[in-house]
């Protein structure tokens, strides 16, 4: 009997990131889905619109992963007035997008009890962009200049500046 080693050479980056996709989804049902026959139904909240920040579950999605490991994943849209921490709390969804660690920190904090599982960015792909003639290196070079934030990135720049 021969025994084969899995090796990560075959593997395009597409679809690791779908199986790693389809794996963080599956890890919120504490392996219950792997036992029935018959997929679980899964709503997943977005903390956005549905955009390419989620490829990686829309892949899993659509390459059968996510089915293929007992789960049937329904994406709910979000918003500018959603807060997917809140609708994991709340039970709308079991599992949810949350748009930072930080956000998932200040939820601990006040006593709501998630859990973060798992991440599709190793770094915050989120940068400011200034014009190069005032340009904002540092953090004191953004002292006194108006500076436009979408919501979840306040709570960042407020540690940063202080």
């Amino acid at each position: 009997m021969t025994i084969s080693k899995f090796s990560l050479a075959g593997l395009s980056r597409r679809n690791f990131m779908a199986l790693a996709g389809a794996g963080t989804v599956a890890a919120g049902l504490s392996g219950r889905a792997f036992a029935q026959a018959e997929p679980t139904d899964l709503a997943v909240q977005l903390n956005w619109l549905e955009t390419a920040d989620f490829a990686p579950a829309f892949a899993a999605e659509m390459m059968g992963y996510d089915v293929a490991h007992g789960i049937r994943q329904s994406f709910v849209p979000g918003g500018p007035q959603i807060d997917p921490i809140q609708s994991v709390a709340g039970g709308s969804a079991p599992v949810g997008f949350a748009a930072s660690v930080g956000q998932c920190a200040l939820a601990r904090a006040s006593g709501i009890p998630i859990k973060i599982f798992g991440a599709f960015n190793r770094t915050s792909p989120i940068g400011l962009i200034s014009l190069a003639e005032n340009a904002i290196t540092t953090p004191a070079d953004a002292v006194g200049k108006r500076i436009g934030l979408q919501g979840g990135a306040r709570l960042a720049w407020s540690i940063i500046l202080k």
